[in-house]
């Protein structure tokens, strides 16, 4: 546990740099900017969430999660996704783990707020969803609602990953994997969570010293409440995206529009 004498030396700790594996930090920074795409272009009511500086020291992530028995939207009596799961190792000894969706889009995605039920002893909360105690003993969390992975394309690959083992918390289906690339200074532990009737999925993210017994506290004991609903990518939205991805060009993008029976130009 850090001996903290005062406040200065508090911050100090806490600032300390932390290098994670690079997929990490690339996937976080690409799902705040599909959530700042969506904000500008479609005017979403989800919660704001703050700028973050994606630093290499710590990468943690936006909060949509669980779901409240009672609301507005409509929920899926079959689940509000399904997922497949592929681990696979390549010719070069490069290991990864792939997900695939498929999205009920007849039911209503929510925007979901997460709290902690639980900390390891001498974690401190100094961002919103970042607890450290030191360069290797950190906890990073987030969770993705059925929009966001949509907007993630519906499919998420985690390279270096290995799935190490399938289990249930809190009568959730969960996966424990362990992320370790050449470049990364410290293997990450990740517990990937999943409640297809509730729609959504929580990433937990933890550092190379941290007990993987205490992620799994802190995932038994989080609070996850639905909030308001949310929607899905307009047709001009998915073809901006592919767009933006390079995919097609803007001027295909205005022809599939207009092949849509959507007048007007396309809006960026």
């Amino acid at each position: 546990m850090i001996n903290v004498k005062n406040d200065k030396e508090l911050k100090g700790k806490l600032n300390k740099r932390i290098t994670l594996p690079n997929n990490v930090e690339n996937k976080l920074s690409e799902a705040y900017q599909q959530i700042r795409v969506k904000s500008s272009m479609a005017n979403s009511t989800m919660v704001a969430y703050k700028k973050l500086k994606l630093k290499r020291w710590m990468a943690v992530a936006a909060t949509f999660a669980l779901f409240s028995a009672t609301t507005v939207g409509v929920l899926a009596a079959k689940g509000f996704f399904t997922s497949d799961i592929t681990a696979s190792v390549d010719k070069e000894g490069n290991a990864a783990v792939t997900y695939d969706y498929d999205i009920d889009y007849e039911a209503t995605p929510g925007v979901f707020e997460l709290a902690t039920g639980y900390l390891p002893e001498g974690y401190q909360e100094f961002e919103q969803g970042k607890y450290q105690r030191s360069e290797q003993e950190w906890i990073s969390v987030f969770v993705n609602s059925t929009a966001s992975l949509e907007w993630a394309g519906e499919t998420k690959q985690i390279p270096g990953a290995m799935l190490e083992e399938k289990i249930t918390i809190a009568g959730m289906e969960a996966d424990i994997l362990s992320v370790n690339t050449a470049e990364a200074e410290q293997e990450t532990k990740l517990i990937i969570l999943r409640n297809t009737l509730a729609g959504y999925e929580v990433e937990i993210y933890g550092g190379e010293k941290t007990s993987i017994d205490d992620l799994k506290k802190f995932a038994e004991e989080m609070t996850v409440t639905r909030v308001s609903d949310d929607t899905y990518m307009t047709e001009e939205e998915k073809i901006l995206m592919q767009i933006k991805e390079g995919k097609i060009s803007e001027e295909e993008g205005q022809e599939l529009l207009e092949q849509k029976g959507m007048d007007g130009e396309l809006t960026r």
